[in-house]
């Protein structure tokens, strides 16, 4: 069956050459017309798995208190923050930014923020009753926050009541006109420095940095709308430089992703020309024949072209993992040229007439560059039983794509060298030349030494096992850029100055009867709260119990009030003031039913496992406390939670999909060559690479991440096309020689130069990443070429010892 479908290649490739190449360059001109319609969306998000119920927990959370995670911070960056130039400065730009309603909801700064506080005495007898609250009992109100210590009251309930009424407890914004006035600076000074809920929120730890925070609507989701609002941003800050001395920088996870996504989308302006140039070079020095640069070049870009549009027709867009399929089919792709060129010239360098050498090429490696393209199409394929959608695409995308490559290749290639003169053929192989000399004697004295060879190999996988037990598996959102990056300097500085990027949100809901002023459900939050400030990696944590608290301070002026234990009647009645500040006060801390509290916890960028561990330690220690509000639920979401759990999940997903591709090849491998022997004679050289690349990972720091994981996908498919382009050569030698060793120093030689080749061209090729400014894209140019270097060593120095020892023995002469 086999060779009846290899005559039948051979036949067409010969008998319809024009056919063939006028069909490819219709259909690659066809499917290159849709190339224009093909969308981009490079939404980072895309690539968390959805787990359990956490898409419906956390619509739910949405709807409730809005899209936390999706908020954009300017810095404003000063040696004195309560400059009144800075302070103007902030207050006009949280102006302009909040009068842009088309991309955000809500601009809030330390100039416009509306928080309950008591007008210092100084500045009583300099300005009237502020924000007097004509509808408020504050006889009521007294009465309601009259704690149980009468420590806690020194301005007296009398007091109390005059103040409230005479409006000396502002709620209003800080600044109520256009520009801060120099009471209205010593006022937000004073309430800056004694509000703790403000410090590490608005204003820095240090008092020298402001943020306005930008809630975005929230429809403002996908990574094209994000880069919409930083250009909106963008245009509005250059319409309004700082003062002298003032820095101004922008931060927070969308606009930290969206940064990513651009330095992705350039590097793709640069990397894969610099890939077809370094295929290019390669070529050149491989062959000295102008066709043998210029058929294999065609051959990946109507691959490439015909793989885009193929995208475009069926509506898959580019993302920010299948953005480097084309730069993997041209890689990868011109490996298959390299081995169809070098046997051509194999062929006429044994006395075969042009035509006869062609039929006999494609007869020899039809089979095994399909079988190379079968394996890598499986290793991307085996990302189907992944749980993320964007991973099964990327999957199924690329596996297409080298598909494709095979078909161009075998029947282009060939085809076109119907149509032109025969080469000498020292241009494309030199039987004599040194590396086909180097390449027998090292293959005569491997073959001696196979023993210690094997011996030596197994105590490299040993070894390299070990070390890979020490690889850590964890992802952080700083993986994704360089330390000198100003994204991540900025990102630093929201850690030591504010709350970070990482939000894990808290909604603990309640059932019917037990509404959030009730004491039992405050004690729960505040215990939560407390314990969670004391875990490592947790910069801030806040609640409505906080807003209630710091009402509690303004109207008693005794610190001591965000300690003391609070009555319901003082719950209700300090919620009564707070809702004072404006209509929905509490909306983005309680339900309208009071029904579900939201706890805001801002992490630092810790990585994924101590951000899981911690979540883990959370779910127990509220457990207990849990336990005594009957029918009360804790759910947890937010991007930490999301992007911790959801990515943790795709890591064991994709290590799940590189031992199916393992099996799934070399049960490939084992039918195509028709030899379990010689399938389970593939395996060690090809496992051992994978085991060494996850040693070096542990030497080099480098983690298992998503990034890295598919790295692992990628390469055992990779990794097996030197075995297999081995191994069908040793067939073949084995059908004409008697002697084992005479055959297997037959097939090195033939298969060696163009193995070492392939090998180079896709360790150059991916070498090229390198020069990304992405660090995830240097991993993964970096660690393709580790595997693939060990690849190449395994393939010609294990492998032969292994074929010794364990081939079946060539058919006696009789």
């Amino acid at each position: 069956m086999l060779e009846r479908w290899l005559e039948g290649v051979v036949e067409r490739v010969e008998r319809h050459r024009l056919a063939l190449i006028a069909t490819l360059l219709l259909t690659t001109a066809l499917l290159g017309s849709q190339i224009p319609s093909l969308r981009a969306d490079f939404t980072p998000s895309d690539l968390f798995a959805r787990f359990e119920d956490q898409e419906r927990v956390a619509q739910q959370f949405r709807e409730t208190f809005g899209n936390t995670d999706n908020v954009i911070l300017v810095l404003v960056e000063s040696p004195d923050a309560f400059a009144p130039e800075t302070l103007q400065y902030t207050h006009a730009l949280t102006q302009s930014l909040a009068a842009d309603t088309q991309h955000i909801a809500r601009a809030q700064s330390l100039t416009n923020l509306s928080l309950p506080r008591r007008v210092p005495e100084a500045l009583r007898q300099k300005q009237g009753p502020v924000n007097p609250m004509a509808a408020f009992n504050p006889a009521a109100a007294a009465a309601a926050m009259m704690p149980a210590s009468t420590a806690l009251t020194p301005i007296g309930i009398e007091r109390l009541t005059t103040e409230v009424s005479a409006g000396w407890v502002a709620t209003g914004p800080l600044i109520e006109g256009d520009a801060p006035t120099a009471d209205e600076v010593a006022q937000l000074e004073h309430v800056a420095r004694n509000a703790p809920l403000l410090q590490r929120r608005l204003i820095g730890e240090s008092l020298k940095v402001l943020a306005i925070a930008l809630v975005l609507q929230p429809e403002l989701t996908r990574n094209d709308q994000i880069a919409e609002v930083v250009a909106a941003v963008e245009q509005r800050l250059a319409a309004r430089p700082p003062p002298e001395g003032v820095e101004v920088r922008l931060g927070g996870l969308p606009y930290v992703r969206h940064e990513v996504v651009a330095n992705l989308r350039g590097d793709q302006t640069v990397l894969l020309p610099m890939a077809i140039v370094v295929c290019l070079i390669i070529m050149v020095l491989s062959f000295r024949w102008w066709p043998a640069l210029v058929l294999p070049l065609g051959a990946m870009v109507l691959s490439a072209v015909a793989l885009v549009g193929l995208m475009a027709a069926v509506g898959e867009p580019f993302n920010i993992i299948n953005n480097i399929v084309p730069l993997l089919v041209i890689i990868i792709g011109i490996a298959d040229s390299i081995h169809l060129l070098h046997r051509y010239g194999e062929e006429l360098g044994s006395g075969k007439d042009p035509k006869e050498a062609i039929r006999e090429t494609v007869r020899a490696m039809t089979v095994a560059c399909f079988l190379t393209s079968l394996t890598t199409a499986v290793g991307f394929g085996s990302l189907l039983v992944s749980r993320t959608d964007i991973l099964q695409r990327f999957g199924v995308t690329a596996a297409v794509g080298v598909m494709i490559a095979f078909v161009v290749t075998i029947t282009f290639i060939p085809s076109c060298l119907y149509l032109l003169p025969a080469p000498d053929p020292r241009r494309l192989v030199q039987e004599d030349g040194w590396i086909e000399a180097w390449i027998e004697a090292l293959t005569r004295r491997l073959l001696k030494a196979r023993w210690p060879i094997l011996i030596g190999a197994l105590l490299i996988g040993a070894a390299s096992l070990y070390g890979a037990q020490g690889l850590s598996v964890d992802n952080a959102v700083l993986d994704q850029v360089d330390e000198g990056d100003p994204v991540y300097t900025t990102t630093r500085l929201l850690e030591r100055e504010f709350g970070g990027v990482r939000p894990l949100e808290l909604n603990l809901t309640t059932p019917e009867g037990l509404t959030a002023d009730d004491p039992r459900i405050l004690a729960v939050m505040e215990e939560l709260q407390g314990w969670l400030e004391e875990q490592p990696g947790v910069l801030a944590t806040t609640s409505y119990v906080d807003f209630l608290r710091e009402i509690w301070v303004v109207a008693t002026g005794n610190p001591e009030a965000r300690r003391a234990p609070l009555s319901a009647e003082a719950i209700g009645g300090l919620m009564e003031v707070l809702d004072k500040g404006g209509p929905g006060a509490l909306s983005s801390w309680l339900s309208a039913d009071r029904h579900q509290a939201r706890v805001n916890v801002q992490l630092e960028d810790i990585g994924a496992q101590a951000t899981i561990a911690l979540i883990e330690r959370l779910e127990e220690r509220a457990a207990p406390a849990l336990a005594t509000l009957p029918g009360a639920e804790l759910q947890l979401t937010g991007d930490a939670y999301i992007g911790s759990q959801g990515l943790d999940i795709v890591i064991w997903d994709l290590l799940t999909s590189l031992l199916t591709a393992i099996v799934i090849i070399f049960a490939f491998m084992t039918a195509l060559l028709r030899s379990v022997r010689l399938g389970l004679l593939s395996v060690p050289p090809n496992v051992i690479p994978l085991l060494v690349t996850m040693s070096y990972m542990t030497l080099r720091g480098i983690p298992l991440n998503a990034a890295t994981v598919i790295i692992f996908s990628i390469s055992v498919g990779l990794a097996v096309d030197g075995t297999i382009h081995m191994l069908a050569r040793f067939r073949e030698e084995l059908r004409s020689q008697r002697d084992l060793d005479q055959a297997l120093i037959q097939a090195t030689r033939g298969t060696g130069k163009a193995i070492i080749l392939t090998c180079l061209s896709l360790m150059l090729g991916f070498g090229v990443m390198l020069w990304s400014s992405f660090p995830p894209v240097r991993r993964f140019g970096e660690l393709i070429a580790v595997t693939v270097f060990g690849c190449l060593l395994a393939t010609l120095i294990v492998l032969p010892p292994l074929l010794r020892i364990g081939a079946p023995e060539p058919p006696s002469e009789g």
